[in-house]
């Protein structure tokens, strides 16, 4: 199966921006393309595969578990991206789960065939430390969240980072829609019941307030997104 007979290609993968329309299609023509529909993974912590992947359809993210069992994700992977790096560099375990958010359509390459990748582009190598970096410094920022601010900060934190101002103009911000509490956990490394509490305790004290049709999806609009950047880092 080809990205071409799926009606897609490599032309907007970041990793292999600066190569040729025919170089994209002698990697596509190595790939091995895999569907992946919402909730499944590609693979698992622990695993011992070594593929290294392109994302042309979905979102995928990463998650590791505090605990053996808490959820803790770590980073997102949309369309055009790339991933499974440290396997194919190093040989070794995947070092956290990859599953698809949305369905989700993957090409995988060998090992040797993206350290030949690497070895025959400059370009590509390049943009591959660069990536590396941008992933190295996500998570360096994550292990600190996750290691110096209460659940209920990182609660905080995670409904801050979702929030956009509202297009009316009103001067709030808005989470639309609002992710449920499940995906607001898994990222702020805690459980649904502290996710609810933290939301409570704003909609108590006045800060946020939400406002929609539950079939539509209700939006969570900020009022006070200062007060609240204040509870997310004040010690």
């Amino acid at each position: 199966m080809s990205a071409a007979g799926l009606d897609y290609d490599l032309s907007g993968v970041e990793l292999l921006a600066d190569l040729s329309p025919a170089e994209w299609s002698k990697i596509d023509a190595l790939c091995t393309w895999q569907d992946v529909p919402s909730g499944d993974h590609v693979f698992r912590r622990g695993e011992k595969s070594d593929s290294f992947y392109f994302l042309v359809k979905g979102k995928l993210r990463a998650i590791s578990y505090r605990s053996g069992e808490q959820e803790v994700a770590f980073a997102d992977v949309t369309r055009g991206g790339s991933f499974g790096e440290l396997s194919a560099i190093d040989g070794e375990a995947r070092s956290a789960d990859m599953v698809a958010v949305e369905d989700s359509v993957v090409g995988a390459i060998t090992r040797q065939q993206f350290r030949d990748l690497l070895a025959r582009h400059p370009s590509v190598a390049l943009r591959m430390l660069s990536l590396f970096t941008r992933v190295v410094r996500q998570a360096n920022d994550r292990v600190v969240d996750l290691s110096t601010r209460s659940p209920v900060q990182r609660v905080y934190s995670e409904l801050l980072r979702e929030s956009q101002p509202d297009p009316s103009g009103s001067g709030a911000w808005m989470i639309d829609p609002m992710p449920r509490h499940e995906e607001i956990a898994s990222w702020a490394g805690t459980t649904t019941e502290t996710v609810a509490r933290a939301v409570g305790q704003l909609m108590k004290l006045g800060m946020v307030k939400r406002q929609g049709k539950a079939r539509q999806g209700k939006a969570l609009f900020l009022i006070d997104r200062t007060h609240i950047q204040k509870l997310a880092t004040v010690s």
